[in-house]
């Protein structure tokens, strides 16, 4: 084993550690944002992220859903409130319960996108989704952008 002292570059290593520290904030130690203390985020973006998500599920042909058009939305719309009514303005405190439910609600989405997804490509590929190329695209783009929401959703 080499002797960590005996690095070459040790010493300017240590001279910039120094310089930073004497030209960073007036001399004290800068807190990264992830150790400090800050107020919780807000919920009503991702909120308006899930029934953008909603809206879009809503919007597809009763053959890319599962069972009914209605039931997963309303599910998540279920939820959605739920965690409206118990949280509405920021994400302050821990929950279980809540991160649970938040999760779930992420889940459900992605369930019936992957669900409509599924049912798009074999309603393409056995030729049962009708002779226009218009509502195939439409519906395509429907489920591209949930699938973008949920990504993000489950990001934030």
């Amino acid at each position: 084993m080499s002797d960590p002292s005996a690095d070459p570059h040790r010493h300017t290593l240590d001279a910039i550690r120094r310089e930073l520290d004497r030209l960073g904030d007036g001399g004290r130690r800068i807190v990264p944002a992830w150790k400090r203390v800050t107020p919780g985020e807000h919920r009503w973006p991702a909120a308006v992220a899930i029934v953008v998500a909603i809206g879009l599920q809503l919007l597809l042909p009763d053959q890319l859903t599962l069972v009914s058009r209605w039931l997963l939305p309303s599910l998540e719309l279920v939820v959605l409130v739920v965690l409206a009514v118990t949280g509405p303005a920021r994400m302050d405190h821990e929950s279980a319960l809540l991160r649970g439910l938040g999760l779930a609600l992420v889940g459900l989405l992605s369930v019936a996108n992957a669900v409509s997804a599924g049912l798009l490509v074999t309603a393409i590929l056995d030729g049962s989704s009708g002779g226009s190329a218009a509502p195939l695209l439409a519906s395509g783009a429907a489920i591209w952008l949930t699938n973008i929401i949920a990504f993000a959703v489950w990001y934030w």
